[in-house]
C-alpha cells in the first residue's frame, strides 16, 4: 500500500464515463509511463448496456472490431468528458498540469512551494 502524500490529481466532469475514462488516464500514467499529457489525450471508450464499446474517435475502431468486438464511434469527444490534470514531483516542488481539450478548460496552481 502506497504512503505519502499525492502524486497525482484528476478529475473531470460528471456522467457515466468518469470510472472508465479516470481508469485510462490512470492506468496510462501510472502503469505505462505515459506523461500527464499524454494519458489525458488518449483515445477514451465506454462500455455499453449492450455490450457495445463506444469510442469518442476511430483511430483503433478497426484493430477492436478486428478482435470481435462491436464498436460504435461517438463523433463527438466532449461527451467523455475533460480531464483536468496534476502531477506533483514532490523533490523538486514542481507542479505540471494538463487541460483537456475535448472541453474548454483549465488547469491552475496556487500556492506557496
Amino acid at each position: 500500500m502506497a504512503t505519502g502524500p499525492p502524486v497525482l490529481v484528476v478529475g473531470l466532469p460528471g456522467g457515466r464515463q468518469i470510472p472508465s475514462t479516470l481508469a485510462t488516464v490512470i492506468a496510462l500514467w501510472a502503469m505505462h509511463d505515459a506523461s500527464v499529457e499524454e494519458a489525458v489525450l488518449a483515445p477514451r471508450f465506454q462500455l455499453l448496456t449492450n455490450d457495445v464499446l463506444r469510442l469518442d474517435s476511430d483511430s483503433v475502431a478497426a484493430e477492436l472490431r478486428g478482435r470481435g468486438y462491436t464498436v460504435e464511434v461517438s463523433g463527438y469527444p466532449p461527451v467523455f468528458g475533460s480531464v483536468q490534470a496534476l502531477e506533483i514531483d514532490w523533490q523538486t516542488r514542481s507542479v505540471t498540469g494538463f487541460a483537456d481539450p475535448r472541453r474548454a478548460a483549465g488547469v491552475s496552481y496556487t500556492g506557496s512551494g
